[in-house]
């Protein structure tokens, strides 16, 4: 179990300890790049693809950025990446996860890594802010689309797609 007082270097490296190849790391959706910074060091080389144009723009020089649905990866070869990173986006697609995990499983080497970071309906900060939601609005900014994700339904969806 890892300790709030360790900070996420740690916490950061010890999740990526099994990973050995580290030459190549894919970041679906990588929005404007600021999740890069929590990235650096892991691995050699950094891709990242957005659906946005103006997200893209702004990622951080060194991060090959491209323009492109996740549904449809095309410019990526079948199994490419030993490492596929998908940050704080599954919680705005609950109900339609497939399409998305199928294409990340497509480009993912056989034995990669598959790492998704998003908010869970367990975590008590998700009991208090949808409790406070109803007496203070909407104080933390959730956009209609979004809620936590049940990591029950992550999981058997990542089945259906393969994943093992």
């Amino acid at each position: 179990m890892v300790q709030a007082t360790e900070g996420p270097a740690p916490s950061r490296d010890r999740a990526f300890a099994s990973w050995s190849e580290r030459s190549l790391m894919l970041v679906a959706p990588v929005g404007d790049g600021q999740d890069i910074r929590f990235l650096e060091g892991l691995t050699e080389k950094i891709v990242g693809i957005d659906v946005s144009p103006v997200a893209v723009a702004k990622v951080p020089a060194g991060v090959e950025a491209h323009v492109g649905d996740m549904k449809r990866m095309t410019g990526f070869p079948d199994r490419q990446f030993p490492v596929v990173v998908t940050p704080l986006f599954f919680h705005h697609f609950r109900q339609d996860l497939d399409p998305f995990l199928a294409e990340i499983y497509r480009v993912l080497k056989p034995g990669g890594l598959f790492v998704a970071l998003e908010p869970s309906i367990l975590h008590p900060l998700s009991w208090i802010t949808r409790s406070l939601r109803h007496v203070a609005g909407n104080i933390t900014g959730q956009v209609e689309d979004e809620g936590p994700m049940v990591p029950i339904s992550l999981s058997r969806a990542m089945r259906r797609c393969g994943f093992s």
